[in-house]
């Protein structure tokens, strides 16, 4: 769910709050679940949602590189 989430909100700054409040859990519940089933924290896993996001936009669109920043912060 909280993946789900970070997908649909890849466009968007989003804190460990707000990933917490999307599933329901507490900040330190969802950094144990997300450590242990991914290897990351909820932040770091979004930072890497949104380099993955960039390459494929680099990739296979005509998107300049100051407007995929711009756009994912």
């Amino acid at each position: 769910s909280a993946v789900a989430f970070m997908k649909k909100n890849i466009n968007k700054p989003l804190s460990l709050d707000d990933i917490a409040n999307s599933i329901g859990l507490s900040r330190s519940h969802i950094t144990l679940i997300f450590k242990s089933e991914t290897g990351y924290s909820p932040v770091t896993f979004f930072t890497h949602l949104k380099i993955q996001h960039s390459c494929t936009l680099l990739k296979y669109s005509n998107t300049s590189i100051k407007e995929i920043s711009y756009n994912l912060g």
